[in-house]
């Protein structure tokens, strides 16, 4: 059997959510296939992929139209049995072809898009509505992280259940080996101590991830804790100008820090001393963010919504987070709580190596 696997998000330099999910699902992918000989393998990328055997990669360079036209035609004329597409929509020439019989699985993160369509671009919504509905007409198997989205894609696409797959995405927790010196240097840049009190959030700076209103929220907890700061990491996305028009009305600016794209090294040190990890986000597929916050053992303030919720093990406080006053009270409770849940065993059952192992049983079954 020869597995393909669309690897033109393998290796992003700036990964995000689906780069993060792109890299660790490929990676184990190959540690499976090396264990094995049955199978064939094969990367279909667009540049060469440093540290993979060239003869893994089939180098398919294009800038443009990659997916639908280079992509498309390769699979059409040389088919693999399975073709894997993990973050990206399925090459829509493959379901014009009734004699294809090449199995196409993929993964759907979730369809916060469907819900909170003002939190995309109209080319976004369009684009990832389209790729719902291929996947859900034409895929083999849909891989989902979590009941949430698979009640979703139900739900709102009439799919198939046998259709679906619940995968929950790994966690790798981070090899914690930051010197003291470091970690003082890195807090000096954001203007902190080890001590100073202060909310973290990060993400893409966008709509979706409900910012306005924990600018708002903030705003009112500084009523009664006026020490406290907030700090917003990560790039801008679509919505990023409401968030600003919110920092402006709020008029507190100088209180919130917002430093762009974050190292590693950045993330985790201001995730391990953060006196509050909030995420109030309107719709999440599996929530990643919760787990780095966790795993630092970080006082945890999550929305209250489906996916989030199946996190109850590792979350402090829930929120509603379309009230203000709910996310204002959950930063209340949260700043007079001593005592916080356990969080390093929970994280535990979260595994790259669990999850691309289920992918690779989905991706080699007869079924």
């Amino acid at each position: 059997m020869l597995i393909g696997i669309d690897a033109s998000r393998y290796r992003h330099p700036q990964p995000t959510g689906v780069e993060v999910y792109s890299d660790e699902i490929i990676d184990g992918l190959l540690e499976h296939f090396k264990r094995q000989k049955r199978q064939k393998l094969r990367l279909y990328t667009s540049k060469k992929l440093p540290n993979v055997s060239t003869k893994l990669q089939k180098l398919i360079p294009a800038k443009r139209l990659w997916t639908q036209w280079h992509f498309a035609r390769e699979l059409v004329k040389n088919p693999p049995d399975v073709i894997f597409i993990p973050s990206h929509v399925i090459p829509l020439r493959l379901t014009f072809l009734k004699q294809n019989k090449t199995k196409i699985v993929t993964t759907i993160h979730d369809v916060a898009f469907k819900e909170f369509p003002s939190a995309y671009s109209f080319f976004q919504t369009s684009y990832l509505e389209l790729s719902a509905r291929i996947a859900v007409k034409h895929a083999h198997k849909i891989i989902v992280p979590s009941e949430a989205t698979k009640k979703d894609l139900i739900r709102l696409y009439k799919c198939s259940a046998k259709k679906l797959v619940v995968i929950p995405h790994g966690f790798r927790p981070p090899k914690y080996d930051i010197s003291p010196k470091k970690e003082s240097t890195i807090l000096k840049r954001f203007h902190l101590t080890k001590s100073s009190p202060y909310i973290f959030f990060v993400g893409r700076l966008e709509a979706k991830k409900n910012l306005a209103r924990l600018i708002q929220a903030y705003m009112k907890f500084r009523e009664k804790h006026p020490d406290w700061q907030l700090i917003l990491g990560g790039g801008r996305g679509v919505g990023f100008r409401a968030i600003l028009t919110a920092l402006e009305k709020e008029q507190i600016l100088r209180h919130v820090v917002m430093p762009g794209y974050l190292t590693e090294d950045e993330k985790h040190v201001l995730l391990r001393y953060a006196h509050v990890f909030a995420f109030p986000s309107l719709s999440e597929g599996f929530g990643l963010p919760v787990l780095e916050a966790a795993a630092h053992g970080t006082p945890i303030l999550a929305s209250k919504i489906p996916a989030l919720l199946e996190f109850d093990e590792l979350v402090d406080e829930y929120v509603n987070p379309l009230n203000v006053s709910s996310i204002t009270k959950g930063l209340e409770r949260i700043a007079r709580r001593t005592k916080f849940k356990t969080k390093h065993k929970e994280v535990s059952k979260y595994s790259w190596s669990k999850c691309s192992k289920s992918v690779w049983d989905v991706l080699t079954s007869k079924k």
